[in-house]
């Protein structure tokens, strides 16, 4: 979370909040991709969101993904930045 707000600007708050910000779905479609918390786990870190709300947000951003070529550069920087912090 702290990369995704660090790289898109957006302060932590704002993204956890936001119900609609690119930066807040894009932080629950890397939580799901690559960490192993469960969907319920992600929903509390997002303000009470459902584990089918979860599953839902990261599917549709997957879905964009395949037809926007600039969504998938930006959360690609993300992945980058995410595998340096990893070492």
């Amino acid at each position: 979370m702290k990369v995704d707000s660090y790289i898109t600007g957006v302060a932590l708050a704002e993204i956890v909040r936001n119900k609609r910000s690119e930066a807040r779905n894009t932080g629950i479609y890397l939580l799901k991709k690559y960490t192993a918390a469960t969907n319920a786990k992600i929903g509390e870190l997002f303000g009470g969101l459902s584990y089918s709300a979860v599953a839902k947000v990261a599917q549709n951003v997957a879905r964009e993904m395949v037809g926007d070529i600039e969504l998938r550069e930006r959360i690609g920087c993300l992945v980058a930045e995410i595998s340096i912090f990893k070492g």
